[in-house]
């Protein structure tokens, strides 16, 4: 790979104009700083489509294989995967079935690529996980809705015997979790099903399924729990609501380690989206995070992980301009390390085929009235940024670092081993907006105040690392970006240019509106 070093005179010279922004280096890893172990962000795929992501048994779709592969390269392992959405509680199997057969509805302009109403699958739906690289884990979802245990237990027992067989063919791919029932708190508002719906009544469900599961298999899969759309005090249904309502009950709480739930910054289903300014705003993630503070303190309580199972910018696929805009790499940037310096432990982001708010569509086709081809979008390069800022040997701390600024965030990656300050992450979402406000790019000289040889790693501590970019055309954008200058919009998903480190000396370097930049004083 072709490696370009600039030096402290070229991209980092500062200017007059530059607004002065202090980051504070704290002289140790801060007391609030949460430890993480293992991906901080997977991949969360409509179930009705996943052979388009993983291609056939034995032919994996070649685009996915390498966008992941990326992320292999830099962080080690490929992202984790859960399989689910809406339609896995739309899902059935059938001997006569290899993959799929799924009916959808019409297509509308709000809806382009919709979910499918029904989805038939075989066993080998299950088995086309082994096309994906070694060392993925895979969550998959069984359909709680249909109150069918005999057929759920038969789906959880194909699934345990496909990873088995994946396992003794040394794969390298694994099962994390089954998932019963997708956002099960809203049965009860899209269901004359569930008239009456309550938590009460949905864990006396999961309970049932739960312990079939259990009782008919010699060595079950460990189970997450809840998925819920989110959490609501008033009627319940949150952690310390299902648990007081009879969730676990007898050994099911022996096969739990993790708590699920779901969350999105807003709704596209009516057709409005939003600013991608307001989505950037730094208040806007953190206020939009607090929420899940008492869900994450109540599974910490019971000795659980925390998660989201399921988030991305908006719902019903994302909004056009806003969901497939660049200035969403920006947002998911902060509200990935927000997240995880909240506590929560794994973020995975949803994707289908079509959806504005993917991190790749690797569709080469037809479908419905459109022609696709196997593309990136911008919050791909979010993926690429956390994978080699949380790449250690070991486990790290992710921390917030203080700012004097509304517009500028910053966390910094710590070594759990060494207490080493190995990376900073800068992410500035003063808006920048390409067809509105050319010319104005706001610009700053960052400060990273209090960097010494006892906190940092390398040479960080003497004042001497590098810098790499994500550089975004404005943030109403949705091509033109480039992660350390390299571009990822090519038709195989490899990066195209040579790779730019900044080489920096000193505390102070400079930045724009709209932008992300990472400080290295250690690579992965």
């Amino acid at each position: 790979m072709l490696h370009i070093v600039l030096g402290a005179l070229g991209l980092a010279q500062l200017a007059v104009s530059q607004t002065p922004v202090t980051i504070t280096i704290p002289s140790s890893i801060p007391s609030n700083a949460k430890y993480s172990y293992g991906s901080l962000v997977g991949m969360s795929i409509e179930q009705d489509r996943f052979p388009d992501w993983a291609g056939t048994l034995g032919s994996p779709n070649p685009f996915t294989m390498t966008v992941l592969q990326n992320i292999v390269e830099r962080y080690g392992v490929p992202p984790p995967i859960r399989v689910g959405g809406n339609t896995e509680d739309k899902t059935h199997w059938s001997p006569d079935v290899q993959y799929t057969n799924n009916t959808y509805p019409a297509a509308t302009n709000t809806t382009p690529y919709p979910e499918a109403n029904t989805v038939v699958v075989g066993t080998d739906f299950w088995s086309l996980a082994g096309n994906f690289p070694s060392g993925t884990e895979f969550t998959f979802g069984i359909n709680l809705k249909a109150q069918a245990n005999y057929g759920a237990v038969i789906e959880a027992q194909i699934i345990t015997q496909v990873f088995q067989t994946l396992y003794n063919q040394m794969s390298g791919v694994t099962l994390r979790y089954l998932e019963l029932g997708n956002e099960p708190d809203l049965y009860g508002g899209v269901s004359h099903q569930f008239s009456g719906w309550t938590i009460e009544y949905y864990t006396t469900l999961w309970n049932s399924l739960a312990t079939s599961i259990q009782g008919a298999l010699t060595y079950p899969p460990r189970m997450q729990i809840l998925s819920f759309a989110h959490p609501t005090p008033a009627n319940g249904f949150t952690v310390s609501g299902a648990l007081a309502a009879g969730l676990l009950n007898g050994t099911l709480r022996e096969d739990v380690y993790t708590v699920s739930e779901h969350h999105y910054q807003g709704s596209f289903c009516q057709g409005a989206g939003g600013a991608v300014a307001d989505l950037m705003n730094k208040a806007y993630v953190r206020g939009n995070l607090s929420v899940f503070d008492p869900e994450i303190a109540a599974a910490n309580a019971q000795g659980w992980r925390f998660e989201l199972g399921e988030t991305n910018s908006v719902s019903c696929h994302g909004a056009p301009g806003l969901s497939n805009a660049a200035g969403a790499a920006v947002w998911v940037t902060d509200y990935i390390f927000q997240a995880a310096a909240r506590g929560i432990e794994r973020l995975y982001f949803h994707n289908g085929i079509g959806y504005k708010y993917d991190f790749f569509d690797p569709y080469n086709g037809k479908t419905y009235p459109y022609t696709l081809t196997p593309h990136i979008l911008p919050l791909y390069h979010s993926l690429l940024i956390q994978s080699e800022l949380t790449s250690y040997t070991g486990p790290i701390y992710i921390a917030e670092l203080t700012t004097d600024s509304t517009f500028v965030a910053s966390y910094g990656i710590y070594a759990a081993d060494t207490s080493a300050l190995l990376r900073v992450v800068i992410i500035n979402s003063a808006p920048y907006y390409t067809y509105y406000t050319p010319g104005s790019r706001a610009e700053f000289a960052y400060t990273l105040s209090g960097l010494t040889t006892a906190n940092v790693a390398g040479n960080g501590g003497n004042g001497s690392y590098f810098l790499r970019r994500l550089y975004v055309p404005g943030a109403d954008a949705t091509s033109g970006l480039t992660w350390a200058g390299q571009s990822f919009e090519t038709a195989s998903g490899s990066p195209s240019g040579a790779r730019v480190d900044e080489s920096v000396t000193g505390e102070v370097f400079s930045g724009v509106g709209t932008e992300v930049v990472v400080a290295y004083f250690a690579e992965g």
